[in-house]
Order: structure tokens, then sequence, then C-alpha cells
């Protein structure tokens, strides 16, 4: 295929939002011939930007450097590149990127926003709040700029850690004349989403992210200690309804050798309840009885689970197991009524073809 015709092929799905396609025909391109992109660097790019947009950030990486994104004057290419060394905690590298952009274009907006948002990561508040001020000053309706200004005068200075800035100002500056017209990060956030207040992030949230940031560029503990750390921010960031870098931490653990795998699945089915995502927190509290010692939280929800689709067989099996383990469980009399009044209903089609998903809203229980 002619490398405008892919090109062609994927910028289409791109900009219909599409970024699933665009990485599933990447990445089958990639499994016949690792080196599919390496002569396309357009068509390189958009897959490049569509693992952003998917928060893929390392396979993303993996797609840009090849195209030695520091030596090129492209500046959008170096603005994705930034803003994913960001997302990566490369902070190095995303100032290289953005620095050689600014360079190349000191009035670009988007540049110079993508540009202060580093500086917030950096610590270096002020000169972040005088640069979007500039921006600001020279564009008073540059949503971005303001929403990242609002953030960082919501956020109070914590034990020297600064506040982590919004996910605003992504867009990058038109290609260069020998590319397509092609903007893939401009808009990605709309006006609502940013001004939506659930959105903003809470104090303990932010505590999470910059200690993370710390930690990257601490010296490497032994691994037991590292996965100690880990599951305790995850637990933290449940603690925080912050479900997903719950998540992110687990995947770090799972990624070492973890001498302790059902702690970390169970974390992980808390972080799954808390995105109402059911059938992965069961699978995940299964994982947990499999690979360590019981805990009667763990029984309380599976029974809550097999409540929740009629299947009372199953619910009186682990509220016998739950009833041998902790028969003290403060939850036991009141699972043990719903059993009952289960029981004296017919059993409905407990294997359907797609699994059950209450509309309702589950948090996890501490069984005790």
């Amino acid at each position: 295929m002619a490398r405008s015709d892919l090109f062609q092929q994927l910028i289409s799905l791109y900009n219909c939002g599409k970024h699933d396609d665009v990485v599933a025909r990447a990445e089958s391109m990639l499994a016949a011939d690792q080196r599919s992109f390496a002569s396309n660097p357009e068509a390189a790019f958009i897959v490049a930007a569509s693992y952003y947009q998917l928060s893929r950030y390392k396979e993303a990486r993996s797609l840009l450097d090849p195209q030695r994104p520091l030596k090129t004057k492209n500046l959008q290419v170096l603005s994705l590149y930034g803003v994913v060394c960001r997302r990566l905690g490369d902070l190095r590298s995303s100032r290289a990127a953005l620095s050689v952009a600014l360079k190349l274009s000191p009035d670009d907006l988007s540049i110079r926003n993508n540009y202060a948002n580093l500086l917030i990561d950096e610590g270096r508040i002020e000169e972040a709040r005088t640069l979007l001020n500039d921006i600001l000053l020279s564009s008073p309706d540059y949503v971005d700029a303001k929403a990242n200004l609002a953030r960082i005068s919501e956020s109070p200075l914590v034990t020297g850690l600064e506040a982590v800035p919004s996910d605003q100002g992504h867009g990058v500056p038109p290609l260069q004349a020998d590319w397509p017209e092609l903007d893939p990060l401009q808009a990605a956030f709309a006006e609502d989403e940013i001004n939506d207040p659930s959105r903003k992030r809470p104090l303990e949230k932010v505590l999470i992210r910059a200690v993370r940031r710390l930690i990257a560029h601490l010296p490497q503990p032994e691994e037991p200690a590292l996965t100690d750390e880990h599951l305790q921010l995850a637990v933290l960031a449940i603690q925080s309804n912050d479900p997903e870098v719950a998540l992110d931490y687990c995947n770090q653990i799972l990624l070492g050798k973890p001498a302790i795998l059902s702690s970390v699945y169970r974390t992980a089915a808390d972080a799954y309840l808390q995105l109402q995502q059911f059938h992965q927190a069961e699978i995940a509290l299964l994982h947990s009885l499999c690979t360590g010692e019981a805990d009667s939280s763990v029984y309380v929800n599976l029974i809550s689970f097999a409540l929740m689709r009629k299947d009372h067989r199953l619910a009186r099996h682990y509220l016998a197991l739950l009833d041998e383990l902790d028969p003290h469980c403060t939850n036991l009399r009141e699972l043990r009524a719903a059993v009952e009044s289960l029981e004296a209903k017919p059993l409905v089609n407990l294997f359907p073809l797609h699994w059950y998903q209450p509309s309702g809203d589950m948090s996890p229980v501490n069984g005790r």
C-alpha cells in the first residue's frame, strides 16, 4: 500500500474519533512487520497520536522515538513527544522537546501552554503562572490556560509538593507545509469538560500524583519495599476515589516480582468496584482467593455479586465459608437474610450471554 493511501486511511479513522481502530490496524501491520512505519513517519505520527488519546503513552513513545524527534523541526512531532514524555514522567526529555518547539515557534499558544504544564510538574509554579498570565494577555479566551491557572490557584502547596497540572493544553500547532494539514491533539477537551467541577482533582489526588513523580526520581529500592509502597499508594488512591491510579499502581506491582499476589488482586477488585466494573471486580476477588489466604471482605463481596445475579446457591456456598472464617462478621446476619429471601424465589437464567451489570452503586466492603 502506498504511503499516502495508508496515511489517508488512518487520518480518516482518527478524525472520526476511532482511535481503537487506528491502533488495531497499526498493531496488525506491526505484527506482520515490525518496521511497518519506519519509512512512513506521517502514518506513525497518527498512530502515536491515537495511542496518546487512549492513554497508552509507552506505545506512543515507541513509535516516536525512531523518528529522532529531538532532531526534527516539525512542531507537531516535538509537541506530541513532549506531552507523551511528560505523561511518562520523563521530564528531561519533555523539556528538551518542548524547548526546541518553543524556540521554533515562541508565540504558539498550545506549545506555551504545554510548556507551562511542564513547569508545574517541575515545581516551578511561579514561572508557570507568569507564562499562563502572558498567554491570557495575548489571548484572553484561551480556555486551556484559564483552566491551568485556576488549578494552580485552587491547589495549595503541601509539604513542598506542587499541584499536578490539568490534562489541558495538549493541542499542537499545524504541521509543516510538507505534511498534510492535521492537528490530532487539538481540542482534546471540550469546554464543558473543563468547567465540570466533578473533574477537578481534590487535594488527595494531587498528592498521589505528586508523590508518584517524587518516587520516580528516587533510587530504586529493593523489590519487596517497592511493592509495599506501591500497594500503599494504590490503597490511598482508592480512598481518594481515584481508581484508575490505583489500577496503575497494581499494574506496576505485577510488572515486578510481588511476594503477595492476593493483596494486589484484592486492591484491584476495590478499584474495579469504584469504577462499577463488577465482572472484573469479581474475577480479581477470585484471583485473590486463589493466590492467598481468605479474607472476610472478599467473601462479603462475592456473596453480594452472587445475590446481584440471583444465584442463591453460590451465595449460600460463600456464606458458609464466611461463617466458618469469621462468625462475628458484622455483615453476616444481613447477608444470611438476603440469601434466605432469595432462596424462596425460583432460579433465573444464571448464565446469560452478557454478564449482569447492575445500575446501582456498590462500594468496597471491609467485611468487619
